[in-house]
């Protein structure tokens, strides 16, 4: 491995962990007390630092991965959005940032994901404060509602849902060809999972008719993009991202997914192509949040008034977890 590509993944890691940090434990605690009495305050509070972290990782996956995009199909700036998509591996949502960056939706994104990241230090401190939806997956009337809960009455949304509710690991291709086999007519895909349609269907019904974005990603890369190759500085050289645009609410939910799913198995296995993308202003997203994380941190090691902030936040971050999490009690309407 070069010492270049080493340089990449700790640069990229360091940026990443260094923003959520302050996020989570400085700029997001106080507008903690806000939701009660201001909630759409606090929301508006919370978008501009979704903003301030999504922009800047985003930039970061293609100023210092060196990551190339090929788009294919055309968004508009379309204000309330549910984008889904094939979950090739654990890092889709992450690489799927950048096409969010590229319409300036990144205050509005939002990501469903597995409850056991609620309590991540930093990273799931900020999910939390930004309202996303965590599924349990052991609950399912539960998850449902919490995705409904979630997404009901937000505007601007961009809502991420994988619906496969998984990655295309070996394992579980094995699992769900083995689920195919007993449908009516059997299913028996290798480039993508099953999906599963209440998750979507509730999600629909909790936006009110919203456009439909739903998108297929492919890599071009030695193996499918995870942790420990990123870290290493071994980004893919190419993402690829088709986009079909619905404006029309599907009414059999299910028979639409398997059919938008169908698509996308003969559409991957045939390979996936784009028009090539350049990001416009991902070098300043970058310095911006690399300049922000960069002065917080260095009052972080000077100021001890910061260091006792940042002690103290954690502490309430841990406290909140104990509870349910800050999530939880947004969707409470509390």
């Amino acid at each position: 491995m070069s010492l270049t590509a080493r340089l990449r993944g700790i640069l990229f890691t360091l940026l990443l962990v260094a923003t959520a940090l302050v996020g989570s434990t400085l700029l997001l605690p106080p507008a903690i007390l806000i939701p009660l009495g201001f909630k759409r305050l606090y929301t508006k509070y919370a978008s501009v630092i979704a903003w301030w972290w999504f922009s800047c990782a985003a930039a970061a996956i293609e100023v210092i991965g060196n990551v190339k995009y090929e788009i294919a199909g055309n968004v508009p700036d379309d204000e309330k959005v549910l984008v889904i998509c094939n979950h090739h591996c654990r890092l889709d949502w992450l690489y799927l940032w950048p096409l969010v960056m590229r319409h300036g939706r990144c205050g509005a994104l939002h990501v469903t994901l597995k409850d056991s990241l609620r309590s991540a230090p930093f990273f799931g401190w900020a999910m939390q404060a930004f309202g996303f939806a965590f599924v349990s997956r052991r609950d399912r009337a539960g998850d449902l509602d919490v995705i409904q809960s979630s997404l009901a009455g937000r505007t601007p949304l961009w809502a991420l849902l994988f619906p496969e509710g998984t990655d295309l690991s070996d394992s579980n291709v094995a699992k769900s060809q083995k689920h195919g086999s007993t449908l009516k007519p059997p299913i028996k895909w290798s480039q993508v999972l099953v999906p599963r349609a209440a998750g979507f269907a509730a999600a629909v019904e909790a936006m009110g008719s919203p456009v439909i974005y739903d998108l297929t990603i492919a890599y071009d890369n030695d193996g499918r993009p995870d942790e420990p190759s990123m870290l290493a500085g071994r980004f893919p050289s190419r993402v690829i991202v088709r986009v079909d645009r619905f404006t029309r609410t599907p009414r059999d939910a299910k028979k639409w997914l398997f059919e938008r799913w169908a698509r996308k198995e003969e559409r991957l296995a045939a390979g996936l192509t784009g028009e090539p993308s350049a990001p416009s202003g991902a070098l300043v997203h970058v310095l911006f949040g690399a300049f922000i994380a960069a002065l917080a941190c260095y009052a972080l090691c000077v100021d001890w008034r910061v260091r006792r902030v940042f002690y103290a936040t954690s502490a309430l971050w841990v406290g909140v977890g104990k509870v349910g999490g800050l999530d939880a009690f947004l969707l409470s309407g509390g």
